[in-house]
């Protein structure tokens, strides 16, 4: 069975464990000789017992029996063999739907069960065919070969007219009915597998969505995340709200996320609060900061500076960079502190990383401004370049404007053509403004006043003053020539 159907299950994705030879035999040796013995010596005590039975409800009693007893065999084989390796062992769902590479072990187990089934399928045609003219035309008595051609003709023809499209994989999605019944009734052992398998994307969020209601909670954020990138806040919403409930502190981060932005939702603060204040208790640092946000900006609570000044310090002792970013600008201004620039220096460079590249952008400042230390242009584009690289707009524009004005180096169109198309792209609408305005002068580009209006008009429809502002600059010069 593994030589016929491993290669072709590998390939679907729905196993992804390839055995060789010496492997296959081990496994075969181990989960299948002791297992198949029980499985025979059962079928044969239910041959016997099946010949003293009349009534078919009775005998198909029987079969059901042979089944789950057969596959109670195979299953405690699997379940002993991977607990003593200590591995975890797939449910029986998994095993039945064949996402496990122990379910090739588990149908083979049932050929020594075909056989009785197929006795009993045959002494129900003799019991049937016996009342017809066919016991006649078939002479059964003297040519049994014509009831076993007939049985099996039968047998094949309602296997693939009623078997097969349950079973036949969609062009669509890569899964089948039968898969998709499985998922309605088990989500949380076979939705997973089955949006693995699935080659369609909405196919794929469906099952998604099916394993985070029965519970998989990492599903419940793939599937926010997945509506949250195609601009669908209200069902990222709902999901993360989910993924919250069932105990998952991303969820309730993501979800305080989207209520305070108002993505999707209506914004309301005093909710994004409680979905914050539930994460940063399970020790998300990040929902920690955001709520010190929250108290820094009087939004959903009074604002306190003092408040949002302990969560960052906080938050920055435990790790979070943000917060010591955060912290260092409260130092910088004077905000539930006294004012002190070198500590605001020594928090920036703490944060500037990977992970709180505001940091970066925040020491450039004090460099370009000669804030505590001496100023120095290099460092600023040093620093603002860190940002830049791992998409901190506001770092980009920074460095955009430091090269289209020469302030403090040469004059560089094209450098501040780059950083500004890198920042616009990224949705600075200050950015789009500042590229705009080289578009329609010309500057370090062939002049193109169409694409500045087009980016200019984008910048003020996103909110952005400057945008609007250059807009009507331009509009009104236009208008004027």
């Amino acid at each position: 069975m593994y030589f016929l159907l491993g290669d072709i299950l590998q390939e679907k994705g729905r196993i992804g464990v390839y055995l060789d030879t010496k492997d296959l035999i081990i496994y075969a040796l181990i989960l299948n000789v002791i297992s198949d013995y029980l499985s025979l010596f059962e079928t044969r005590w239910l041959l016997n017992k099946f010949s003293s039975i009349s009534s078919i409800w009775n005998q198909l009693a029987l079969l059901a029996f042979d089944a789950l007893i057969t596959a109670g065999i195979i299953w405690f084989a699997i379940e002993a063999y991977l607990f003593v390796l200590g591995k975890p062992a797939p449910s029986l769902v998994e095993l039945v739907a064949v996402f496990s590479i122990f379910s090739i072990f588990f149908y083979s187990t049932f050929l020594t069960s075909i056989w009785a089934w197929l006795y009993c399928l045959s002494s129900w045609c003799v019991r049937l065919i016996s009342k017809t003219r066919l016991n006649e035309l078939l002479d059964i008595e003297h040519n049994p070969g014509h009831q076993i051609a007939l049985i099996g003709g039968i047998a094949i023809f309602l296997i693939i007219a009623i078997l097969f499209p349950f079973f036949k994989d969609s062009e669509l999605s890569n899964t089948s009915l039968f898969d998709r019944y499985l998922c309605d009734t088990f989500p949380k052992a076979t939705c997973d597998d089955l949006a693995r398998l699935s080659t369609n994307e909405k196919q794929t969020l469906f099952f998604l969505e099916k394993n985070c209601d029965g519970g998989g909670l990492e599903n419940c954020i793939i599937a926010a995340s997945d509506y949250y990138l195609d601009d669908d806040g209200k069902k990222a919403a709902d999901l993360y709200q989910k993924a919250c409930e069932f105990g998952h502190p991303d969820g309730c981060k993501w979800a305080g996320w989207l209520y305070m932005t108002g993505f999707g939702v209506d914004s309301d603060y005093v909710r994004a609060i409680k979905f914050y204040d539930v994460a940063c208790k399970a020790d998300d640092l990040e929902a920690c900061v955001n709520i010190g946000f929250m108290f820094e900006n009087g939004a959903g609570v009074d604002q306190s500076y003092s408040a949002a000044r302990d969560i960052y310090h906080l938050a920055c002792e435990r790790g979070a960079l943000q917060g010591c970013n955060n912290l260092g600008y409260f130092y910088q201004e004077g905000r539930g502190v006294e004012k002190d620039i070198r500590k605001a220096k020594s928090l920036y460079e703490k944060s500037c990383n990977d992970e709180a590249v505001w940091g970066c952008n925040n020491l450039g400042g004090l460099y370009y401004k000669g804030l505590g230390v001496e100023r120095d242009i290099q460092k600023m584009l040093h620093y603002n370049k860190m940002a830049c690289d791992r998409d901190l707009t506001i770092g980009c524009d920074a460095l955009g404007a430091i090269y289209l004005h020469g302030r403090g180096v040469p004059i560089d169109y094209q450098r501040a053509l780059e950083y500004f198309q890198k920042s616009c792209s990224n949705n600075s609408m200050l950015g789009c403004s500042f590229l705009a305005t080289m578009y329609a002068s010309g500057q370090g580009v062939t002049k193109n006043l169409k694409k500045g209006l087009k980016l200019l008009t984008r910048a003020c429809e996103h909110g952005s003053n400057l945008g609007c502002n250059l807009l009507k600059v331009h509009l009104a010069n236009e208008k004027a020539q």
